[in-house]
């Protein structure tokens, strides 16, 4: 037996979301020499990291157009003889990836997908889990961003241990007009429903009242009784009515120095990687929870944290090693995933 190295590799994101850009772009400029080619959007990924040579650009307005122009790209890709490593991608690319793509060369990194499928709340839910079903069988391997992820998957019997593996989240760049002091403001970004403040009631009191913080809050809320609740925790408040932009939160965030973000840990994070975990490594800051969560503790490490008082050092030279503790295990990660074994 001989183990096959993963040269050449195509790195696809079908789901060309702006959110997603720094993880499409941290998967490339790991994965360097191993790439051959980079498919995404141009607001999905930064192409600096990207050689000329290597970037091809998918399109991602709406229209029957678009999507035959995109099929014949990705179909040739998935008949090919290079191996494909698909970053992200809708219900639809994934139909077209389990009728048209080889296990043998087809890899999947997968965001809410196991969630939705656990869930099962819907048409596009149960059809997900037949394509799911369909990739066990033919024998797809599919990563997923923590070992917590997976080992939750595995306890539901989502998908088969041998085609599940892991590749832990690739840690973001430190916006550097984020300033980080022990005394700074604390933090609640997001999408603010009436359970995720539930959680952090008691946490805030004790920030406020015994600790003197100052708790900022930015984002959506579900209802104006919710915006009420948050008010009367003395909490300044940026409340917007629609979807916001990356670039309205960054000017609100840094208006003055901060200490951390508040994570609420919720079920649904048993198979989804929170988005507020990783804001602490974008913000420089650290990662306050009301409760223990082995989630966090895995994609930040010492950046986790349910005490305040943990929360003095200028967390900086900790994220730059850690960042480079996560490259490189990326990297195995990618190698196990990619890499085939072969008979002589």
């Amino acid at each position: 037996m001989r183990r096959e190295e993963p040269h050449g590799v195509v790195i696809i994101d079908l789901l060309g979301l702006k959110a997603h850009a720094h993880l499409v772009s941290s998967i490339a400029d790991i994965c360097g020499k191993l790439v051959d080619r980079v498919y995404a959007a141009s607001g999905a990924i930064n192409w600096d990291v990207v050689p000329r040579q290597k970037r091809f650009q998918l399109k991602t307005e709406e229209g029957r157009g678009i999507l035959f122009r995109n099929l014949r790209v990705l179909i040739p890709l998935l008949l090919g003889n290079k191996k494909v490593f698909v970053v992200g991608a809708s219900l639809l690319w994934h139909l077209v990836i389990v009728l048209f793509g080889s296990p043998l060369r087809v890899s999947l990194l997968i965001h809410n997908e196991f969630m939705r499928i656990d869930q099962a709340d819907g048409l596009g839910s149960r059809l997900l889990r037949v394509i799911f079903w369909v990739y066990c069988k033919r024998g797809f391997r599919i990563a997923v961003m923590s070992s917590s992820m997976r080992s939750n998957i595995l306890s539901r019997g989502l998908y088969s241990e041998n085609l599940l593996f892991v590749f832990l989240h690739p840690l973001p760049k430190t916006d550097s007009a984020i300033k980080f002091s022990a005394e700074g403001s604390v933090l609640l970004l997001g999408f603010l429903r009436a359970q995720k403040l539930k959680g952090v009631v008691g946490l805030f009191q004790q920030l406020s009242e015994v600790y003197g913080k100052k708790i900022r809050v930015f984002g959506r809320v579900s209802s104006d009784d919710t915006a009420c609740d948050l008010a009367a925790l003395g909490a300044e408040l940026e409340i917007v009515q629609r979807a916001y932009t990356s670039e309205e939160e960054r000017q609100f965030v840094s208006q003055g120095p901060i200490s951390c973000v508040v994570f609420c840990p919720d079920r649904k994070y048993e198979l989804l990687t929170p988005g507020t975990v990783m804001d602490s490594v974008r913000l420089g800051c650290y990662c306050i929870s009301p409760t223990e969560s082995a989630v966090a503790k895995e994609l930040v490490g010492n950046l986790a944290i349910t005490d305040i008082v943990k929360a003095e050092e200028d967390p900086a030279k900790y994220l730059a090693n850690l960042r480079l503790e996560r490259d490189d295990l990326n990297r195995k990660q990618f190698l196990s995933i990619m890499a085939r074994t072969s008979v002589v």
